[in-house]
């Protein structure tokens, strides 16, 4: 956290945390394993991602959040879907060598079509997995960071635009609410929105 500090030259920043569970399992069950593989070797098409946002805004069981209020996306696909991206993603660069995220790769395109393709409930729990990942210095931290930071920034006049971009500062700051301390990443990703003005922040109409 010291000013000035290069998150690209941290060591840690290279290395991917360990998953504990099986990632494709829900993908295969809901089918979209080889529809997101080709998506991320050749780009997403419109098809692919509302093939993908339906099956990732169907009810499973009956899971409720505070106050008893039903979740009715599938949370835990979610999950996979964002993970899974993340991780393919992740693997691609290093095998080339090349920087961990980048704004005109095809995983890129698809995280940012599926939040705008995504209704708002079935967004805040998709965006709310990126944020699960930004945690102490590693791989997936500095991707999914990277990942946010570019889809909030990406049109500063457009209304769906600015809707996303208050759902990612809502998320934000509910975690950063909670019991200190919080995960390293998270601190990190709030420092570069409120500090750079490349995101105008406090012009934010929703923050005034």
């Amino acid at each position: 956290l010291q000013p000035g500090l290069k998150i690209d030259r941290l060591e840690e920043i290279r290395e991917s945390p360990i998953i504990p569970y099986d990632i494709e399992a829900p993908l295969q069950q809901a089918g979209l394993l080889d529809l997101i593989d080709q998506a991320l070797q050749s780009g997403p098409s419109e098809d692919a991602v509302a093939h993908i946002a339906h099956a990732a805004q169907r009810r499973t069981g009956h899971q409720t959040t505070a106050g008893f209020v039903p979740v009715n996306v599938d949370t835990q696909l979610i999950d996979a879907i964002v993970v899974y991206v993340g991780m393919h993603s992740i693997a691609k660069a290093a095998q080339k060598g090349g920087p961990t995220f980048t704004q005109a790769s095809p995983d890129a395109a698809l995280l940012s079509m599926l939040i705008h393709e995504l209704s708002p409930e079935a967004r805040y729990y998709f965006i709310s997995s990126m944020v699960n990942q930004l945690r102490f210095p590693n791989s997936h931290t500095h991707y999914f960071s990277q990942a946010l930071l570019e889809v909030f920034g990406n049109d500063m006049n457009d209304q769906e635009e600015s809707d996303i971009r208050q759902q990612i500062t809502r998320i934000l700051f509910e975690r950063l609410i909670g019991h200190w301390p919080q995960p390293w990443g998270l601190i990190i990703a709030i420092v570069e929105l409120i500090k750079n003005e490349k995101y105008m922040f406090f012009e934010l109409p929703f923050i005034k």
